[in-house]
């Protein structure tokens, strides 16, 4: 239904495809490649039609159908999108000209290529009149593409923010990089800390040791807690100045574990200071056991200072809905904080690519890592080959024993992978070499000769 919809969508813009770019290049259809692309398209249908050249049908085929992604043919659009293969409706979801029109723009332009280059020889004229119209057009497709360049400069950020937004301690998985994969209970779409997103599960899968446990943990080296009072901004009522602000020093990181009374949080909990920034929603940052303050959610934020000086972290909240002068908030909450030490961690990330964790089990159970289980890991423990698991939340889990253990989870590519590359690989070779070997050849040797 959301393909079928993204469908609709596009035809109600097809006449943008075809008329000079917006100003502002921010009207619905602007992305689009361009008239000197569409009638490279035309020439490639041409070709194919004519029946002159096998690589021009094969390649204006496909270009075809993803055109019917694209533009909306009555009934046959619709037909043909409503049975798509399911992981390529998963990866075209919405909108669909701006995830398929790339590919149909590759394969219109290496159509009309060898279209062009297919005309029989008597008809020189008609080939270089094409090209003159595929030429003009082209020009007229980069003046309009400097709409977009500049579109581009007027709304790239400056190093200096740009920096700070890729700071370790800002930076946020987006959300789109797991459209395609199980999205675990755990994922939040605020700032998580890959650290606390080893869990410990028990022989019959249940959480052990999670963010709030390593929390707790920590804090029987030493907390404080801090009582969170709130005063509504005189200049915007649905925002809440939340106090004291918290100081993190140079290289320092710590563990929030927050309490929350039984009130109704519905808005944003923001994190800010010189050099970084945080937003979660609430009462759910994200899925069933992301931060947030149901009963099943966790409590923990892990903050730390990657910088040189000393960042003074401000605490807001800004609310939905309309509020007015009176509306006081009352105590945000409790947050006890801790310095987090990861020896003291049960679980110890060694290294990121290849994954390779200390664990430290009092049981017998699970290490659930932050992967997502895909075809092509393989997993070691103490340097033994264990069976990688799935685990509830599909991630990648591996059994352990009790006792200490070193985790190492590695990628090595499964058998369709690595068959996938070995065509694409050969294919490639096969393609340069054969234009090597028709560029260096004396013709005498290969063109057939009259009688024979």
């Amino acid at each position: 239904m959301t393909t079928l919809a993204g469908l609709a969508q596009n035809a109600a813009v097809f006449g943008n495809y075809l008329r000079p770019l917006s100003p502002d290049v921010m009207r619905p259809g602007d992305c689009q490649p361009g008239l000197g692309i569409w009638m490279l398209l035309v020439v490639g249908a041409v070709a194919a039609l004519a029946g002159r050249s096998l690589a021009a049908r094969l390649l204006w085929f496909p270009a075809a159908l993803l055109a019917l992604a694209v533009f909306r043919v009555p009934g046959l659009s619709d037909f043909f999108v409503a049975y798509f293969p399911r992981r390529l409706a998963e990866i075209a979801s919405l909108p669909l000209d701006l995830r398929l029109m790339p590919v149909v723009a590759a394969f219109a332009c290496v159509a009309g290529h060898i279209g062009l280059s297919c005309l029989p020889g008597e008809r020189a004229w008609s080939q270089r009149a094409i090209l003159a119209v595929v030429g003009l057009l082209a020009v007229w497709g980069m003046w309009e593409a400097r709409k977009f360049v500049a579109r581009g400069w007027t709304i790239t950020t400056s190093r200096t923010q740009t920096a700070m937004f890729f700071r370790t301690e800002n930076a946020v998985l987006d959300r789109y990089a797991y459209d395609l994969l199980p999205i675990p209970g755990y994922f939040s779409n605020g700032k998580t800390d890959g650290r606390l997103e080893n869990r410990l599960l028990d022989a019959k899968r249940e959480l052990l040791v999670g963010p709030d446990a390593v929390a707790r943990r920590m804090e029987q080296a030493g907390a404080e807690t801090l009582l969170l009072t709130t005063r509504i901004d005189p200049t915007a009522y649905a925002w809440l100045n939340i106090k004291p602000a918290l100081i993190l020093q140079p290289g320092e990181h710590r563990l929030l574990r927050f309490e929350f009374p039984d009130k109704i949080y519905h808005g944003y909990l923001i994190l800010k200071s010189e050099h970084g920034y945080r937003d979660y929603i609430f009462p759910a940052s994200g899925n069933v056991h992301a931060f947030g303050v149901g009963p099943d959610h966790s409590k923990v934020l892990s903050l730390w200072n990657s910088g040189e000086t000393a960042e003074t972290v401000n605490l807001m909240f800004q609310r939905i809905g309309t509020f007015g002068a009176d509306s006081e908030f009352g105590d945000f909450g409790r947050v006890t904080l801790s310095h987090y030490d990861p020896m003291r961690s049960p679980v110890r990330i060694v290294s990121w690519i290849p994954y390779r964790a200390e664990v430290e089990m009092e049981k017998p159970g699970f290490l659930e890592t932050p992967r997502v289980l895909l075809p092509g890991y393989v997993a070691t423990v103490n340097g033994r080959p264990v069976k990688g698991q799935d685990s509830p939340q599909h991630l990648a889990m591996v059994p352990l024993a009790s006792g200490r253990h070193i985790v190492e989870l590695r990628f090595v590519g499964s058998t369709r992978l690595w068959t996938a590359w070995w065509l694409s690989a050969i294919a490639w070779a096969g393609l340069l070499g054969w234009s090597a070997w028709s560029k260096f050849q004396i013709p005498q040797l290969w063109q057939r000769q009259p009688g024979n």
